[in-house]
């Protein structure tokens, strides 16, 4: 084996790896496409004008952004992605080489392959998205691409819903507290929620189910004989106090009816900087740098074993 080894033509079999890597990516490794769209992602409390430099700094932050890329990489987008699209259909027809399509593996997951497929980048200086999406047709690529900024669009209208209805149901409890007691003596408990986690079929419905029952509790509260229009008369004149909780009551229920209007109002973080158009040219496969590479590592590789071979021969010696 060492003589084997010790015989190997350096040049010529690096060169040989060299050609043969060249065959492979040129019959074996199918071309794709890339699409790429621009998106901006902006806070819907977001305003045009701040009262400093410093705010306007605080509000352009890009937590929405790595907020959106985390979600399109994450394992939920990609069976989103799957359940939407013929994931076979899509990455597995025939046309597509062994080695570029996707194939079902007790070792890797689908999520695996679609996290190849998109490639997400903020932009430092203007903190926007670039989305890059890949596919082995034009059509296919510019398709995954829509979808992906479909699949953003939703995560924000169910960030904005969530948020609304958590807000909506914090103010019933407020209504609740500033007609009970408003020096906010009487606490609000709730039983062990622990139940509730084995009767949620996703995180969403665990949250949203902890929220009703706090909204429950209080509107109970709010309609029962609990409330106590002179609590605290002792403290503050009963005509100032009722005059008090009108308005903050008015208030409240103002807020809620804001808030009932966002729930059912579609999102609008996400901006189109720039559209994703059908590809006419596939991509750089980088052929010459990848077999250039082979070739270096094989030449290093072959020529690392013979010194070691040799260096070993003089030991023994």
């Amino acid at each position: 084996m060492k003589k084997i080894i010790i015989n190997i033509p350096i040049i010529k079999t690096s060169f040989l790896t060299f050609l043969a890597s060249i065959i492979f990516m040129v019959f074996f490794i199918s071309p794709t496409y890339k699409a790429q769209s621009i998106v901006d992602i902006s806070s819907d409390d977001e305003t045009v004008s701040s009262s400093s430099v410093f705010e306007t700094f605080v509000n352009s932050g890009p937590e929405n952004a790595f907020q959106l890329k985390a979600f399109l990489n994450s394992h939920e987008a990609s069976t989103i992605f799957m359940n939407v699209f013929d994931v076979e259909k899509l990455f597995s027809r025939e046309g597509i080489s062994f080695f570029s399509k996707y194939k079902k593996s007790s070792r890797s997951s689908f999520h695996d392959y679609y996290t190849k497929k998109i490639s997400l980048a903020i932009d430092p200086d203007s903190n926007v998205l670039i989305v890059d999406t890949f596919a082995f047709s034009p059509k296919d690529a510019h398709l995954i691409n829509l979808q992906l900024i479909n699949m953003s669009s939703d995560f924000f209208n169910r960030k904005a819903r969530m948020q609304s209805f958590n807000i909506k149901t914090s103010k019933i409890c407020e209504l609740y507290s500033v007609n009970s007691d408003v020096l906010n003596m009487d606490m609000v408990d709730l039983d062990d929620d622990s139940r509730i986690v084995t009767e949620s079929k996703s995180a969403n419905e665990l949250l949203l189910t902890k929220s009703m029952r706090y909204k429950d509790l209080c509107l109970k509260r709010l309609n029962s004989g609990s409330v106590n229009p002179e609590s605290g008369s002792d403290i503050f004149p009963f005509f100032e106090l009722k005059n008090i909780n009108a308005d903050a009551s008015k208030k409240i229920l103002l807020e809620i009816y804001d808030k009932s209007l966002d729930s059912v109002t579609s999102s609008n973080n996400l901006k189109i900087i720039a559209e994703p158009i059908i590809p006419s040219v596939e991509e750089n496969k980088n052929i010459l740098l990848y077999s250039i590479l082979v070739f270096a590592i094989s030449f290093i590789t072959i020529l690392s074993l013979k010194i070691l071979l040799r260096l070993n021969d003089e030991f023994e010696t």
